[in-house]
C-alpha cells in the first residue's frame, strides 16, 4: 500500500508474508495467552519470575537494537 502511495510497483506475495506473519508473532502470543490462563505451573512461574522477565525484555530489545546497528554497517549504507 505504501509503495502505490509512492509510485513505486512491487512484487511481493502477501500470502506468504500473513503466514509467516502469523507463524512469528499471532500464534506464540495465542499460545502464550492460553497457557497463563490455562496451565497452573505457568500461573505460578510467571507470578514467580515476573520482575525478572521485565529486565530480560529490556535486554532483548538492546540486543535487538545493536544486532540491526551492526548488520547495517557490516552490509554498507546507501546513503552518504
Amino acid at each position: 500500500l505504501i509503495l502505490g502511495y509512492l509510485g513505486v510497483d512491487g512484487d511481493i506475495d502477501l500470502l506468504t508474508v500473513f503466514y509467516k506473519l502469523a507463524l512469528r508473532v499471532v500464534l506464540p502470543i495465542f499460545v502464550g495467552q492460553i497457557c497463563q490462563k490455562f496451565v497452573p505451573p505457568v500461573v505460578r512461574f510467571v507470578k514467580t519470575y515476573k520482575p525478572y522477565f521485565k529486565k530480560v525484555q529490556e535486554w532483548c530489545l538492546v540486543f535487538i537494537v545493536y544486532t540491526v546497528f551492526c548488520k547495517t554497517f557490516l552490509n554498507g549504507s546507501d546513503t552518504t
